[in-house]
């Protein structure tokens, strides 16, 4: 009878216990129902950055189609996350590198899209080719990242990136 039982428990413990793994695989491949851009990156002034999204690549941004985040300035890099609306998926993005007339640097090691579950990350490298720079910025050759400039009295630093339609579709399909 002692041998039942111990076999029962064993079996109940190995079953257990592998359910808890089925699960914890499933809660770490679940896809969120919104994306997460971050930025790691370091500003040395407080300062507004933006993320502007469409779900069109022909479709202009707009106003109402943005996440705006108050950035406190640090001497480090940070982790800036901008968290879109549920169930938007872009298409294109356009990252403001601030408002505030700073003609400093902004160093940019990397961009983040995630879903949770999948994710794509952009290093500098990476952003220099995947992500195009408007006049407002030039390539700091001293760092990863941009001299943000003020020309004609005008200010606004920001990147635009190419097509991201194939990226969206696989940050949000199951694997």
């Amino acid at each position: 009878m002692r041998p039942v039982i111990f076999l029962v428990v064993t079996l109940l413990f190995l079953n257990c216990h592998n359910t808890g793994r089925i699960k914890a695989k499933e809660e770490k491949s679940k896809i969120a129902d919104f994306l997460t851009v971050s930025l790691k990156t370091k500003l040395a002034e407080d300062d507004i950055l933006e993320v502007y999204y469409s779900e069109s690549v022909q479709t202009p941004y707009n106003n109402q189609d943005k996440v705006s985040l108050y950035v406190k300035g640090d001497s480090v890099i940070q982790k800036i996350v901008f968290r879109l609306p549920d169930r938007i998926y872009p298409m294109k993005l356009r990252i403001d590198l601030g408002s505030k007339r700073h003609e400093t640097p902004i160093q940019l090691e990397e961009i983040v899209l995630t879903t949770g579950g999948n994710s794509r990350v952009f290093k500098f490298e990476e952003i220099k080719t995947n992500f195009r720079k408007n006049q407002y910025l030039e390539i700091n050759p001293e760092s990863n990242g941009y001299l943000r400039k003020l020309i004609n009295g005008v200010y606004d630093p920001f990147i635009l990136s190419g097509d991201l339609t194939k990226i969206t579709v696989a940050l949000f399909s199951e694997n």
